[in-house]
């Protein structure tokens, strides 16, 4: 099913390459994640390893307060072991964090912000996982990722998900094979009893083909909630953006 799918996707892709901007026909969305989710599959089997550094700024603000995080990451992913994420520098309010001291920071984070905190200190969900959960709520349209023409198609998670309301991709117009270029999710933060009443975020993460695969580039998260403090309702903000360098994709 996913050989036809990839077949159909790039015949289309072909196809569309020779029309007029104005005159270029959607391809299906369903079929264009599937080919796409096939190719990154096959495409992962050929790599042994992908690493990367991942350099990002957090901030939290609301009405009487303002903390801001910093941190450099060393990143490698191996089909065998996961993830390995080895933090190289963690800075708080301008002081440098030790190393023993992150994970109660976090926890520390995540008691008074609920799930609003884990919008902006995880990473970004691994495009290939979500596009395998997901189905499209219409036709795909025609769009732009910068000065590139681009597929975008709407998406929303197969089975009820209450962090998730829906994800949005972007693929490469004119692509031999299918090309993500940027995703979106736009999700909840769930309530939590007597200290958040819940919130809204969107973190958009933009793409770039390295050794066959479309891995992150740039990431930024914008988070909302509302928090109960002495029985009273404040607004937070929670806001993150991280870049990711020095990207290496080692083959087998």
């Amino acid at each position: 099913m996913r050989l036809r799918y990839s077949l159909s996707v790039l015949t289309l892709l072909v196809l569309v390459s020779f029309c007029p901007a104005g005159a270029q026909p959607a391809p299906n969305g369903a079929e264009i994640l599937a080919a796409w989710q096939s190719d990154w599959e096959r495409s992962l089997r050929s790599v042994r390893s992908v690493s990367y550094v991942e350099t990002s700024s957090r901030t939290i603000e609301g009405p009487r307060e303002r903390n801001r995080f910093g941190a450099t990451v060393d990143v490698r992913f191996s089909s065998g072991s996961g993830m390995d994420r080895t933090v190289r520098r963690s800075v708080f309010n301008g002081r440098r964090v030790p190393t023993r001291r992150i994970n109660a920071l976090d926890r520390r984070m995540r008691r008074a912000y609920g799930a609003g905190f884990d919008w902006v200190r995880r990473p970004p969900p691994m495009a290939a996982r979500l596009a395998g959960i997901v189905r499209p709520t219409g036709r795909m349209v025609a769009d732009n990722v910068g000065d590139v023409r681009a597929w975008r198609v709407t998406t929303v998670p197969g089975q009820a998900n209450d962090r998730i309301e829906r994800v949005i991709f972007w693929f490469a117009q004119a692509a031999d094979r299918p090309r993500l270029l940027r995703m979106r999710i736009v999700g909840r933060v769930p309530a939590v009893a007597g200290r958040v009443q819940g919130g809204s975020a969107i973190i958009t993460t933009d793409y770039v083909r390295e050794g066959g695969l479309d891995l992150p580039r740039r990431s930024q998260a914008e988070v909302v909630i509302r928090q109960i403090r002495r029985r009273q309702v404040f607004t937070i903000f929670l806001n993150a953006e991280a870049t990711y360098s020095a990207i290496t994709v080692t083959l087998r």
